[in-house]
């Protein structure tokens, strides 16, 4: 099928066994196409009739056919259109190519009349190639390396959101677990390999001797090397109380009534009658952290649905300080029923939704800056193993005073500013730890 345009007519030249002539108008130069013709059209056809494109920028040919009324079928130049150019583009000789994953439909149309056809192409990047990084490594008995791996498709684009099978070839060296955290067993060497769909690489770990026998890690976790307790034998020790605050009646140990954490637990107790606008309840251990250090800070908590006054109350759940003075800062809270934190300098972040009557685990990693005019300090928070939350370039220390006090539990404050609002609120805290090593969830 044929459209020629001349000056006063459009001619339909009829591969469909039809030629018919017409009259035509002209706007901006471009003819009306004749409706008489386009009857003549019963169908287009998109062939293949789906596609499937496993590599960003990855090609596949189309072909369209136009059937008649008369039961032909003719090539004519055909309209190519994506209906989502974010997922696949499609050029006029009919190429589609993959952009990103996700589904796109494709339409052929012959220009000027209503008969088209569409197809849908899927963009899903299958993985290839594995790359795990570091491709060597060394680790002391007892002691933990992280290994990280990324995946490409087959044309080498990074492929996100890939989760790996971790392995290693002697677990009598060393083990793996499915982060790529690595444990040094005894002395020698071995290969951890990351796989995914078939693809694979692997690094050398060696494992050197220990003069030292590990600290032991808390339940559920890794190594704590600073500090840790599950307060299964009764005692908040090694961890104290917060400066003024109320041991006996208001921290204590206790079998976990909520039957979210097991076993013994820490009961903090926030009850507001009057007066200040805030109550302070924590667990603390006093340690120094300066500049160019690496801290972790983990634990578990259940806070009970929502108790007398406290819906949308701000909740202090991990609290870091300096000594002697307060000016820098590290907190995470819940504010109603979101997770933020706010480092120095008002940065604030958000880690999404927080959940009442439910154990959520919380660990943070805090690098101080090298020096206080440095800004390379990171900040990190995992919510149940999960990064929710990712900052570089921080400067914690704005001087040489570090960090020093680390508390968990650790506020409460109502919404409202008005301070005849009284509020009653139980938390519990289990498997609190400290390190300098990921601890895990």
């Amino acid at each position: 099928m044929v459209f020629r345009k001349t000056p006063y007519t459009v001619v339909f030249v009829a591969a469909l066994g039809l030629l018919a002539t017409s009259a035509c108008t002209e706007s901006s130069g471009f003819d009306v196409v004749d409706p008489e013709a386009c009857s003549a059209i019963s169908a287009v056809v998109i062939t293949p009739s789906s596609v499937s494109l496993s590599a960003l920028g990855a090609t596949v040919p189309l072909s369209a056919a136009v059937h008649s009324t008369a039961g032909d079928v003719v090539t004519v130049p055909m309209t190519w259109t994506s209906l989502n150019t974010a997922i696949a583009t499609v050029a006029a000789s009919g190429v589609v190519t993959a952009r990103a994953a996700g589904t796109a439909m494709l339409m052929a149309s012959v220009a000027g009349c209503t008969p088209a056809d569409t197809v849908p192409v899927t963009v899903q990047q299958v993985v290839r190639s594995v790359d795990v990084n570091p491709p060597s490594a060394s680790v002391q008995q007892g002691g933990f390396v992280t290994l990280s791996a990324t995946a490409e498709d087959s044309l080498g684009n990074a492929v996100p959101n890939t989760s790996f099978t971790w392995a290693s070839s002697n677990a009598a060296v060393a083990t793996v677990n499915g982060s790529g955290q690595v444990t040094g067993v005894s002395s020698g060497s071995a290969y951890v390999r990351a796989v995914n769909n078939g693809a694979r690489d692997s690094a050398q770990v060696t494992v050197g001797g220990s003069s030292t026998p590990p600290p032991p890690p808390p339940p559920g976790g890794n190594v704590a090397d600073i500090a840790w307790s599950d307060f299964e034998n009764g005692s908040l020790a090694p961890f104290t109380t917060g400066s003024g605050e109320t041991s006996n009646a208001d921290i204590f140990v206790t079998n976990d009534p909520t039957g979210r954490l097991g076993g013994k637990v820490v009961s903090l107790h926030f009850v507001r009658t009057g007066g200040s606008l805030d109550v302070n309840r924590s667990i603390r251990y006093d340690h120094n952290v300066g500049f160019g250090q690496t801290v972790y800070l983990r634990g578990h908590v259940v806070i009970p649905t929502p108790q007398t006054n406290m819906t949308d109350a701000m909740r202090k759940l991990i609290y870091v300080q300096r000594r002697p003075n307060d000016e820098s800062f590290v907190v995470v809270k819940a504010v109603g029923q979101s997770l933020r934190a706010e480092i120095t300098n008002n940065r604030v972040f958000n880690g999404g939704p927080f959940p009442f009557d439910t154990k959520v685990s919380i660990e943070v990693q805090i690098t101080t800056n090298s020096s206080a005019g440095a800004s390379d300090g990171i900040f990190r928070i995992w919510k149940d193993g999960a990064l929710v939350v990712e900052a570089m370039n921080v400067q914690f220390l704005t001087s040489s005073s570090p960090f020093a006090k680390f508390m968990f539990g650790q506020q409460a404050q109502h919404g409202s500013n008005d301070s005849s609002v009284t509020f009653d609120e139980l938390r519990y805290w289990d498997n609190v730890a400290i390190g300098t090593k990921r601890i895990g969830q």
